[in-house]
């Protein structure tokens, strides 16, 4: 599989990511985050459980791991998780132009999205719906997979070297799952990621949905945001998240 370079990795997402990966034996790298008060206690933790394991490095420069790097997720690019305001779109966008471009042993692009792009749902939600973000998670998962797209198609020899999938999740949980709005449990959402960096490759864009598949009702009607692309490509079942749904 590899070296593989993850932004966000030392995140509540990273962690069971990381696990899955170097048990897979990646060489794997992990891009610190700014520091906070909030968020550096479970980088500490994270670099303190994988800090002794050969295939791991925390790293603070990751232009120095570009050369080296064969894949790339990017884990930090929208809020998952409620209480985190996540990266400026600008700032992430012009991380993901840098990596694309310098990069020369790239082969694989993961890019976390997130549903709200689709704005308010209803019926069943596939990845072939229309978008319509709204608000400002809508807007920002937008801008993100905008930038991605747009760097392709104008570099269009980088484009056909390159597999890159799109993946767009809900908000993640660690514990207790929200009964009234979509979300996933941690662990599904790094096994459906860690399933899509072991797929064949296929060059181009593709965009996978990671849900719970569970049916909701809106102000606009009952709605289901679909994982049966995932399903049938990856095998993705949300077995963490039924299991909540039956405690």
């Amino acid at each position: 599989m590899g070296h593989c370079l993850i932004f966000g990795g030392l995140t509540a997402l990273g962690m069971p990511l990381l696990e899955r990966l170097l048990n897979e034996g990646m060489y794997v790298m992990a891009v610190r985050a700014p520091l906070s008060s909030d968020n550096r206690p479970l980088e500490e933790d994270v670099e303190m459980h994988f800090g002794r394991h050969a295939l791991f490095r925390a790293v603070d420069e990751w232009r120095e791991e570009l050369t080296k790097a064969e894949n790339i997720l990017f884990l930090d690019t929208v809020p998952l998780f409620g209480d985190n305001e996540g990266v400026q779109a600008d700032v992430l966008a012009h991380r993901l132009v840098q990596c694309i471009e310098n990069s020369p042993n790239l082969q694989r692009v993961i890019v976390a999205s997130h549903i709200a792009i689709y704005g308010h749902p209803k019926g069943t939600v596939r990845e072939t719906c229309v978008v319509k973000p709204v608000g400002a998670i809508g807007e920002h998962a937008d801008r993100i997979e905008r930038t991605v797209i747009e760097k392709l198609l104008h570099d269009k020899d980088r484009a056909r070297a390159l597999s890159v999938t799109i993946c767009r999740l809900p908000n993640l949980y660690l514990e207790k799952r929200p009964t009234d709005w979509e979300a996933l449990h941690v662990e599904d959402a790094a096994l459906g990621l860690c399933a899509i960096l072991q797929r064949v490759e296929k060059s181009g864009i593709e965009v996978i949905q990671l849900t719970s598949g569970r049916t909701f009702r809106g102000p606009f009607g009952h709605y289901t945001y679909s994982y049966e692309k995932a399903k049938q490509f990856i095998g993705f079942n949300p077995v963490k998240t039924m299991e909540n749904d039956e405690a």
